[in-house]
């Protein structure tokens, strides 16, 4: 796979993260609203298909961006940028995974407040860190190989 196939599949993995995201920010919005306990699993099935989604376009992320990013800094710290971004989402994922299996085995009535915050928060972010490779990064990188190119 060429370096443009590989960004238009980054940018196709992109949209499907950002629905399961929002799918995952409306389930966790109605348990909120309605208190409804069955919800939480729903919260945690689209968590689970996020992370899913997170580790395959990491994966491949890592295997084309950070030796980009190597050569064009000549410098290994900031491809470790990349991929430390990608183990916190991961582990901060997990913490909240982990949180609302407590939630479903201790059959809680209501959402933690905490554990609210944090899933919203993770959402988010989540959705930043897309915003910010599609217009920060993935442009700076084709800049680096169009000069590369000459």
């Amino acid at each position: 796979m060429n370096i443009t196939d590989s960004f238009a599949l980054f940018l196709e993995q992109h949209e499907q993260i950002k629905a399961t995201a929002k799918e995952a920010q409306l389930a966790l919005e109605r348990i909120k609203s309605t208190g409804n306990v069955e919800g939480y699993q729903e919260v945690l099935d689209k968590l689970v298909k996020l992370k899913a989604e997170l580790m395959e376009h990491s994966r491949q992320e890592e295997e084309v961006i950070v030796p980009l990013v190597e050569k064009m800094y000549h410098s290994p710290e900031m491809a470790h940028y990349v991929e430390d971004e990608h183990v916190q989402m991961e582990e901060d994922l997990l913490a909240i995974k982990k949180q609302l299996r407590m939630h479903i085995s201790e059959e809680r009535e209501q959402l933690d407040e905490e554990v609210f915050v944090k899933t919203k928060r993770f959402l988010t972010q989540t959705v930043t860190h897309i915003f910010e490779e599609e217009s920060g990064l993935f442009p700076m990188l084709r800049g680096y190989l169009l000069q590369m190119e000459k």
